[in-house]
């Protein structure tokens, strides 16, 4: 429900095509901060509204080896420690007639994807 996971896959190209741009494109990460690592390149953040990440000059003819790590979201693990249940609501209370605690459901998380490489010229 909640924490950082690690997923690695390997993948071949025939060929690296030369001015081609390469992204890779995550899928969802359910808005789930992370990295990605691709063979031995730099690790690189991406933006969890739109978890695409340039792969260029990384990318090699051949196998590839490809890391991400994504973290859930803190709401996940706040939930399940019952830190909720102490948190008073203040729209309810300022706004509406009585007050309450934050209600909340537990969040999707992890790398659901689809994980794609994409070529763009």
């Amino acid at each position: 429900m909640s924490g950082v996971s690690e997923h690695s896959a390997s993948f071949a190209l025939s060929d690296v095509v030369a001015g081609a741009r390469y992204v890779l494109d995550l899928g969802s990460t359910c808005g789930g901060l992370g990295s990605v690592q691709l063979n031995d390149g730099p690790v690189r953040g991406f933006d969890t509204a739109v978890p695409t990440v340039d792969v260029t000059g990384m990318v090699r003819s051949g196998v590839n080896t490809l890391r991400v790590r994504v973290s859930s979201s803190l709401n996940n693990r706040l939930l399940a420690r019952g830190y909720y249940d102490k948190v008073p609501d203040i729209l309810k209370r300022d706004f509406a007639s009585g007050g309450g605690t934050v209600e909340t459901t537990v969040q999707r998380y992890g790398l659901v994807g689809p994980v794609v490489l994409r070529t763009e010229a």
